[in-house]
């Protein structure tokens, strides 16, 4: 493995994953830069697959930066095969699942910390944040969410169905109250006429209001 002094120093004619530059891969103590290309040929296949970017927090470690952060002595991030990827705007859950299905062996979970350590050690191994005990990531958003939930965010609904308007009511029970009134009235005075008016006035509405409340139970 050949380490760079300056990731200014790699061979720009090399460089061959377009969605990230040296820079990003470069030691964040020294700026030193190494590639391990097969790591970094997983890492661009997992980004094609995701669809969005990746905010890379920590990629390839000197030994000076790696002791400096408290890495570990056999740090995948010494070999520049291991990542760690900010999970703000993706679904962790659904992140690590790909990740697993372009090789990453080593999943390293850091909820509190809102990053993901991916990387392509021999054999597979998943840690936590605060031991085997600690925090999951929160469940990923429902399908059509806009944001996952860290933090303590809440997930929006998948589906904003507007609420149906309520029909009128009241200008349907005016003239209702107006055929009872004239059925009543028409009793009283004796007239069969105004008594047959305000049956039919009755009939009407009955039959709107029926229609109109229908609809509202659909």
């Amino acid at each position: 493995m050949q380490i760079y002094a300056s990731w200014r120093d790699y061979p720009t004619a090399d460089w061959r994953w377009p969605d990230f530059q040296p820079e990003e891969m470069a030691c964040r103590g020294t700026g030193a830069l190494a590639i391990n290309e097969t790591a970094m040929d997983r890492l661009q296949a997992l980004r094609d697959e995701i669809g969005k970017p990746f905010i890379i927090q920590s990629a390839f470690r000197s030994e000076e930066h790696n002791r400096a952060v408290g890495g570990a002595k056999n740090s995948q991030h010494l070999l520049a095969k291991a990542f760690d990827i900010s999970m703000k705007g993706h679904a962790p859950h659904a992140f690590e699942r790909a990740a697993k299905r372009h090789g990453f062996r080593g999943i390293g979970i850091y909820p509190r910390s809102g990053f993901m350590h991916i990387d392509t050690r021999d054999r597979a191994a998943r840690w936590k944040q605060g031991g085997q005990s600690g925090p999951e990531f929160p469940p990923d958003p429902p399908q059509g969410a806009q944001k996952p939930a860290l933090g303590g965010e809440v997930y929006p609904p998948a589906v904003n169905q507007p609420e149906k308007p309520k029909a009128p009511v009241a200008p349907i029970a005016v003239p209702a109250v107006a055929g009872v009134a004239a059925v009543v009235g028409a009793s009283w005075s004796g007239s069969w006429v105004w008594v047959a008016v305000g049956a039919l006035v009755l009939a009407i509405c009955g039959a709107v209001l029926w229609r109109v409340m229908r609809k509202r139970k659909e």
